[in-house]
């Protein structure tokens, strides 16, 4: 079996290929198509094929080491090449099988490669604290003071209502930061998307998430971005926004429509 990591332009690769891929002791080489070449791993049906590997899949140990050398093969090379990352576990039954679908769709991955050329991928992940933008709201000019003294009932409807306006407000709030903070950031890229926000439980912390952008900045354009989270962090910190950028990446969410035509025999 065939395991891909990538496909890059031009079947003049090899030097900078990993001694190690997928599994420990497995090699990385090239298949080669036309203008193009495949990054591969030949790895054991008895580990790859449809049944093991589901098995394997769902013992999360497992998997991670297994992405992560995925992701240490992509990187590495990411590094020199312009290259369309593949997801983790594409697979093909052998090399013929491999060389047709890339037949098949030789123009549009040269077409992929030629629009991610000269740019990578950076991340812009935005978090909220909604107690400090809470208590950033009470002390806007215009924030409506606190209910006078009331009869009890009146008192507790008047907290309901002061309670669902400020929820309403850190709403508008973070809509607003999350819009213009995405957009300003589209602006210095050659393509922008963002990804659904992650629960604490997945990001680690115990802020909310509120932008998980994906940003393809040209190299000559990767200090504007940077200046431009540096002057959002300033503008949005004091009322308790934080901004993370990461990167760079291989293009994954820049190269997905294409390569999602690149499917595995069964």
């Amino acid at each position: 079996m065939f395991y891909l990591y990538a496909i890059v332009a031009g079947p003049g690769i090899g030097a900078e290929l990993p001694e190690e891929g997928i599994l420990p002791g497995i090699a990385v080489g090239t298949v080669a198509c036309g203008g193009l070449a495949c990054i591969v791993s030949e790895v054991p049906v008895e580990i790859f094929g449809e049944a093991p590997l589901r098995l394997l899949l769902e013992q999360s140990a497992w998997t991670k080491e297994r992405a992560l050398a995925h992701e240490r093969v992509v990187a590495g090379l990411a590094a020199a090449h312009t290259l369309l990352p593949l997801k983790f576990c594409t697979l093909f039954s052998d090399r013929d099988s491999l060389i047709r679908v890339m037949e098949r769709h030789q123009e549009a991955l040269g077409q992929a490669l030629a629009h991610i050329r000269g740019a990578r991928e950076w991340g812009v992940k935005l978090f909220y604290d909604p107690a400090r933008l809470r208590g950033w709201l009470d002390t806007e000019p215009g924030a409506e003071p606190a209910p006078a003294a009331k009869a009890a009932g009146a008192a507790f409807f008047a907290r309901k209502q002061n309670e669902l306006r400020r929820q309403q407000e850190v709403l508008v709030a973070v809509r607003h930061c999350t819009e213009e903070s995405h957009r300003r950031l589209a602006d210095l890229a050659r393509e922008a998307t963002a990804a659904a926000s992650q629960s604490p439980a997945l990001h680690g912390r115990k802020d909310e998430m509120a932008l998980n952008g994906a940003y393809l900045v040209t190299e000559g354009g990767e200090e504007a971005l940077r200046d431009c989270v540096r002057a959002l962090m300033e503008a949005y910190a004091p009322s308790g926004f934080d901004f993370i950028l990461t990167g760079p990446w291989a293009p994954y969410n820049f190269t997905r429509l294409h390569l999602g035509e690149l499917t595995p025999p069964h």
